[in-house]
């Protein structure tokens, strides 16, 4: 029983430490699709812009494929940090978008909403 018990203990130990990430995976959320080096351009600017304006943590990556914030490391565990690629799929370019929280149950901004915000920014401008 006691064997059990130390199995749940860090279960849930593992649990609480893993990052809460939301992958852009299904195709309501497959990311903005860009046309031309130009327009993928504009949009990667847009994108790493939305990224500066809205994010509680600081940039620590920012490339031609890859833009990612911080995660936070103690104190407001429910900020989203962000992961957003510039990838090649089925010949065209997509930027995605991944979000998530340090262990809590609720994100805020609600990633989903986040997600909607970021791809109409990307591909609007607004």
């Amino acid at each position: 029983m006691k064997a059990f018990a130390m199995l749940g203990i860090i279960g849930l130990t593992m649990l609480a430490s893993a990052p809460m990430v939301f992958a852009a995976d299904t195709s309501a959320n497959a990311g903005s699709t860009c046309a031309g080096e130009a327009d993928c351009r504009v949009k990667w600017q847009r994108a790493g812009q939305w990224v500066r304006s809205q994010s509680e943590w600081p940039v620590k990556t920012a490339t031609e494929t890859l833009i990612e914030t911080q995660r936070q490391r103690f104190r407001n565990y429910s900020r989203l940090y962000y992961r957003i690629t510039r990838v090649e799929q089925e010949g065209n370019t997509v930027i995605r978008f991944d979000a998530g929280c340090l262990p809590s149950v609720h994100c805020n901004p609600d990633p989903e909403v986040a997600r909607a915000e970021f791809n109409r920014f990307v591909r609007d401008g607004e």
